[in-house]
C-alpha cells in the first residue's frame, strides 16, 4: 500500500490565537494595502495555518503578526500562501515562513 508522504518537515502543534495580517503582495498585483483579521490554527517553525473570511490565494504574500504570550506585543513575520481552501464558513491556509 501506497503513503503520501508528508511535505512538512518539522510537525505543527495548535495555536488557536487571533492573527491580523497584512496582504502585501499577490500575482495580480505587487502592492496592496488591505488588513484582514483571522485565526492562527496550528504553528511550526516553517509555517502556520490560518482560518480567515478573507479569500486567500496561493502565491499571495502576506505580512502576519502574531500575538506573543503575555505581552501585548505582536511579532511581524512574512509567511507565503501555499493553499487555501473553504473550511466551515471561512477559509483555511496554509503559509510557509519566508525568512
Amino acid at each position: 500500500m501506497e503513503h503520501k508522504s508528508e511535505k512538512r518537515s518539522s510537525g505543527r502543534q495548535s495555536f488557536n490565537r487571533p492573527v491580523s495580517f497584512e496582504i502585501c503582495a499577490t500575482k495580480t498585483s505587487q502592492s496592496m494595502d488591505i488588513q484582514q483579521n483571522g485565526l492562527g490554527v496550528d504553528i511550526s517553525a516553517e509555517g502556520i495555518g490560518l482560518a480567515t473570511d478573507y479569500d486567500l490565494r496561493k502565491g499571495d504574500i502576506l505580512k502576519l503578526y502574531l500575538p506573543i504570550n503575555n505581552v501585548e506585543t505582536r511579532l511581524p513575520a512574512y509567511a507565503e500562501v501555499m493553499w487555501s481552501k473553504p473550511a466551515d464558513e471561512n477559509l483555511r491556509g496554509g503559509l510557509r515562513f519566508l525568512a
